[in-house]
């Protein structure tokens, strides 16, 4: 059922531990900024079709693991990338969020990368986009996730938070640079078929919704890897509580029991629909 999910979601829209170390690397026409990642499980010299973008070491599993997993369940190949180690959460320090983060992608069955920008200072500058440029010509995705960067929702949403929002910003720049093969030359260029948005505002029609409901498990396994943030709570409701409880809420309008959703920049992609039997 999940096979060619990665595909389907890249496809054409109708119509439309311490601190990193950073070294320059000078090539003509540029400048090329490489960090040194804090956690990295990804296989050596081994392309992903799919790569999932987040500001913190839970954005994507909170957000979006059932997706991650029905692309698994597919034959994709998928890995996460975090750009800060989320020291700045009021639980958990940045050791502990690295084993989190770890044994989070082990439950989902793919490989991670974790780098060292400061938590709640993550900008969608030269330097960011071009070390995201560097990832994607390294890792050569077709599909990429990242967080919506449009988000102006309220202090106590989370999408709002504003790495999320330099996150989206910053790989959706890189998107365009890394097709761009005068800058770093060095590194061949390549072309993302699809960006797509998680963390999809509850005010507008999201552009996608993926049916999950058979990966409930997956769902709840990725987020409880990241205990230390299980103590975070909204009234008398636990985080994993409203999370699912999002899901249901998507999943409700689209007859569904769990559903994600998501955002691209298109003009006028069309009604949201889920993407089953593909």
């Amino acid at each position: 059922m999940w096979n060619g999910l990665a595909d389907k979601l890249a496809a054409p829209a109708p119509d439309g531990q311490g601190a990193a170390r950073a070294c320059l690397i000078r090539a003509p026409h540029t400048k090329v900024w490489r960090m040194e990642a804090a956690l990295d499980t990804f296989p050596p010299d081994e392309p992903c079709s799919v790569l999932c973008f987040g500001a913190h070491p839970d954005d994507v599993e909170m957000a979006m693991g059932g997706t991650v997993a029905a692309l698994v369940a597919g034959g994709s190949k998928v890995g996460i990338v975090d750009l800060t180690r989320g020291e700045l959460g009021t639980y958990g320090d940045a050791p502990t969020r690295l084993g989190e983060a770890e044994n989070a992608a082990r439950a989902l069955g793919v490989a991670r990368r974790v780098y060292s920008h400061p938590d709640g200072g993550v900008q969608d500058d030269l330097k960011t986009r071009h070390q995201i440029v560097g990832l994607l010509r390294e890792l050569r995705p077709s599909l990429v996730f990242a967080p919506w960067p449009h988000a102006r929702t309220g202090a106590m949403d989370g999408r709002a938070n504003v790495d999320h929002i330099a996150c989206g910003l910053a790989v959706r720049e890189a998107t365009k640079l890394a097709r761009m093969r005068k800058l770093m030359a060095e590194l061949p260029s390549h072309s993302v078929r699809r960006l797509v948005y998680y963390m999809a505002p509850d005010t507008q029609q999201p552009s996608y919704c993926v049916d999950v409901s058979q990966f409930r498990e997956q769902i709840e396994a990725g987020i409880k890897a990241h205990a230390s943030q299980l103590e975070i709570r909204r009234g008398e409701r636990s985080v994993l509580e409203l999370l699912m409880m999002l899901r249901e809420e998507v999943g409700l309008r689209l007859g569904v029991q769990l559903a994600e959703a998501f955002m691209v920049e298109d003009a006028l992609f069309g009604p949201a629909r889920i993407l089953e039997e593909i």
